[in-house]
C-alpha cells in the first residue's frame, strides 16, 4: 500500500512540473509568435519551443499510462515513447541550429549537418521504429511498465552532446567578439545547458523523478528574457542602444555622476536622404550599419555609452 502511494506521488509531481512547464512554454511561445518578425532565427527558436512542448506531452502521458491494465494502453505507451525519443533529440538538435545560425547568421553547412544531424537522426528513427522488436531503446513489459533498454542512456548522451556542442559554439562566439552585448548574449546561450545538467544529476540521485525536462524549460526562460530585453533596449539594424535606452541610461547617469564631467555628442550622416534616394533603401540600411561599426570600433575600451536616436542620426 505505502509503495503504490509513494508511485502515485511520483507521477504526481511529474505531472504537475511538466504541465506547469508546458503551459509556460506555450505563453512564451504565443508571446513570441505574436512580436516576432519572423526572422529565421525566431522561426528555429519557435520551432525548438513546439518540439519541447511535445517532448513534455509525451513524457506526461507516459508517466499518466505507465502500469495500467489493458492491451490499448500497451500500444498507447509504445506511441507516446516513441514521440518521447524521437522529439526529443530534434529538439536538441533544433536549438544547436538556433544557436549557431543566431550567432552567426548563417546555417550550419551541408556537410556538417549530414554527418552531425541527419545521420544520427535516421539511426535514432531506426531504433525507435524497431523498439517493439529489439528492445534496444525501451520497452514495455507483461504489465504495461515502462523499461529502459540497453541504448537508452547512449541516446541520451548522444542529446546531452547536442546541447554541449550549442554551449561551446556559443562560448566560442563570446570569445571571438570585441562588443559587450553580443558577448553577454553569447555567455547566457551558453549557460544554456547548465540546468538541464543539474536536472540530469538530481534525476540520478532521486530516482523515478523527471527533472531534466522542467530544467530545459527554466533554460529556455533565461534565454527568452535575454532575448525579449535586447530587443526592448536595441536598435534592431545597427545593434546600438535605441533611444529609450538611451533616455533611461541618461536618466540614471545623471542622477548618479552629478558631480562628474560627461559628454554628448550628436552626429548624423551627410546627405543620407540622396543614399536612399540613389541607390535605395537598403544600401541606406547598409550605410547606417557601417557608421554604427565605426562609433563601435573606435569607442572599443572606452567608457562609451552609443545610440541611435533616429533615422540617420547618433548619439
Amino acid at each position: 500500500m505505502l509503495l503504490s502511494q509513494n508511485v502515485t506521488e511520483t507521477v504526481v509531481l511529474n505531472c504537475c512540473m511538466e504541465i506547469f512547464s508546458v503551459i509556460i512554454m506555450i505563453i512564451i511561445l504565443m508571446s513570441n509568435r505574436y512580436y516576432s518578425a519572423n526572422t529565421h532565427d525566431e522561426r528555429l527558436f519557435t520551432r525548438t519551443l513546439i518540439l519541447i512542448i511535445v517532448t513534455l506531452l509525451a513524457d506526461i502521458a507516459g508517466w499518466l499510462l505507465n502500469g495500467r491494465p489493458g492491451t490499448n494502453v500497451f500500444y498507447c505507451l509504445y506511441i507516446v515513447n516513441m514521440i518521447y525519443y524521437i522529439f526529443q533529440i530534434l529538439a536538441s538538435m533544433e536549438w544547436l541550429r538556433f544557436v549557431y545560425y543566431h550567432l552567426y547568421r548563417n546555417r550550419i553547412p551541408a556537410k556538417i549537418r549530414f554527418t552531425l544531424l541527419d545521420i544520427p537522426f535516421y539511426i535514432l528513427m531506426l531504433l525507435v521504429i524497431s523498439a517493439p522488436f529489439t528492445k534496444w531503446l525501451f520497452y514495455i513489459d507483461s504489465t504495461n511498465y515502462y523499461s529502459r533498454g540497453i541504448l537508452s542512456l547512449p541516446v541520451s548522451i548522444i542529446e546531452i552532446i547536442y546541447l554541449v556542442a550549442a554551449s561551446v559554439i556559443a562560448l566560442l562566439s563570446a570569445n571571438s567578439t570585441v562588443y559587450s552585448d553580443r558577448k553577454r548574449e553569447a555567455y547566457i546561450l551558453a549557460s544554456f545547458i547548465i540546468f538541464p545538467v543539474i536536472g540530469g544529476i538530481v534525476q540520478i540521485f532521486i530516482y523515478g523523478c523527471s527533472f531534466i525536462w522542467p530544467c530545459v524549460t527554466l533554460s529556455v526562460i533565461l534565454s527568452y528574457i535575454n532575448t525579449t530585453n535586447r530587443e526592448i533596449s536595441v536598435d534592431a539594424l545597427t545593434g546600438l542602444n535605441n533611444r529609450g535606452n538611451l533616455n533611461r541610461y541618461m536618466q540614471t547617469h545623471f542622477a548618479l555622476e552629478k558631480d562628474s564631467i560627461s559628454a554628448l555628442i550628436m552626429i548624423d550622416i551627410n546627405d543620407f536622404k540622396s543614399i536612399n534616394d540613389k541607390f535605395g533603401h537598403e544600401q541606406g540600411d547598409k550605410a547606417l550599419s557601417a557608421v554604427a561599426e565605426i562609433l563601435k570600433k573606435i569607442s572599443k575600451g572606452m567608457s562609451v555609452f552609443l545610440a541611435r536616436y533616429s533615422g540617420d542620426e547618433f548619439v
